[in-house]
């Protein structure tokens, strides 16, 4: 599976010191072969595991859509078709439904059963293929909905993108998915579901559902799938909520042209010119792509103090600066420098939301808890309210084993 920039630079940091710790990708090739080892028991054991909410979840996904008759419709992930029927009853005999799905075997299962109960909806397309490559032209569809397929993604990011690309401008999409819980009742759902899964016996063909807990870790969170159809020109919504944010329909019309609203990522670096925070310059000059744009943002507190003694500590700071932009280790065309007045950590979470930033990087000093509390935390503070993730960069261990 290709990293994104923004895994890259984590791949990398854990590897320097994880102690070579490895995690194995199972969504590379196992996803639809795990799905074409259930496909025959799927709706039904999908059923008994929801406690049936299952049902009432893809009815209210199913009333988002707002669907109209003769539209031409994509439903990506399909699985077995439960829900492209529905889509087809719904559209009537004017409209078209096409499903696609990775598994060949849920397809398989889609197609009989789609024979066996003929009816007068619209007529359904099945193709085998994945999300992160959708084979259909640009503004092809007037709905697109995922049902509980984006965490299955090999990589959600471009099946998101794909799914944007591929819809009408003023087009609806709709997201019925399992996300990474933010709150205390959704993460205790996760692992009530997670006790659940784990203790499917093997020996009875069922251990393949025990990937319905694990896919969690690989699912996004209902904001990071805001943030990136936001890249992409969609404005996404939590529409429903259930279980404490631990499933949610996301719904939003395509505002935009995809080509209009592409630009490089930005990723900031914030220095205050100590060695911690000038590391974040070497990561970033390693790993990241060379479309990406850096801002160096440097913020100069607000302080009472002396005239005098102001306009040194501003040259101190603007000094900083300049010595992270001389590092050298990141090419000088991508660097914006940016000079921000107020609160570091304040100024810098804005900033981060104004440029829509897809990273922060910044240098963690390892204070004791109390020297940080005397300090203020900027880390701290920058960790609970970003808008985007945040890579801390700490000094490696001293030979001794003393930090």
């Amino acid at each position: 599976m290709a990293l994104s920039w923004i895994d890259a630079i984590v791949y990398g940091y854990t590897q320097v010191f994880s102690c070579g710790l490895r995690m194995v990708d199972v969504m590379d090739e196992g996803t639809p072969r795990l799905f074409n080892d259930i496909a025959r028991g799927y709706d039904r054991w999908s059923l008994i595991l929801s406690a049936a909410g299952i049902h009432f979840w893809h009815q209210a996904a199913m009333e988002d859509l707002d669907l109209r008759p003769g539209q031409t419709v994509l439903d990506v992930g399909c699985g077995t078709g439960t829900e492209t029927r529905m889509l087809s009853a719904r559209l009537g005999p004017t409209g078209s439904v096409t499903g696609v799905d990775p598994a060949r075997e849920m397809l398989e299962v889609a197609r009989t059963v789609s024979q066996s109960e003929p009816g007068n909806g619209a007529a359904i397309e099945w193709v085998e293929g994945g999300a992160e490559s959708l084979p259909f032209a640009d503004q092809t569809f007037d709905r697109v909905t995922a049902q509980f397929s984006i965490r299955n993604m090999q990589n959600w990011r471009d099946g998101l993108k794909q799914m944007i690309r591929v819809l009408k401008p003023q087009g609806r999409l709709v997201i019925l998915e399992m996300v990474q819980p933010v709150t205390t009742e959704g993460s205790v759902a996760w692992q009530s579901l997670n006790k659940v899964t784990q203790t499917l016996p093997s020996s009875s063909g069922l251990s393949p559902y025990r990937w319905l807990g694990e896919s969690l870790w690989h699912a996004p969170t209902a904001h990071e799938l805001i943030a990136a159809a936001r890249e992409w020109g969609m404005k996404l919504e939590v529409t429903h909520s259930w279980l404490g944010g631990l499933v949610v329909v996301l719904g939003g019309s395509r505002l935009a042209e995809l080509s209009s609203v592409e630009r490089a990522p930005i990723a900031i670096w914030a220095t205050d010119g100590s060695m911690t925070a000038l590391q974040g310059g070497r990561w970033l000059a390693q790993y990241l792509p060379s479309e990406c744009a850096v801002h160096v943002v440097t913020v100069i507190p607000d302080r009472q103090i002396d005239r005098k003694i102001r306009n040194t500590d501003t040259e101190a700071w603007y000094n900083a600066q300049k010595q992270a932009i001389a590092e050298g280790t990141i090419n000088p065309e991508k660097l914006v420098p940016v000079v921000l007045n107020g609160s570091p950590a304040d100024q810098i979470v804005s900033y981060a939301k104004k440029t829509a930033a897809a990273l922060i990087v910044l240098g963690h000093k390892r204070r004791d808890p109390y020297a940080e509390r005397m300090a203020g935390s900027v880390t701290q503070y920058i960790l609970d309210h970003a808008p985007c993730p945040v890579l801390t960069i700490g000094l490696p261990p001293r030979d001794d084993g003393e930090l």
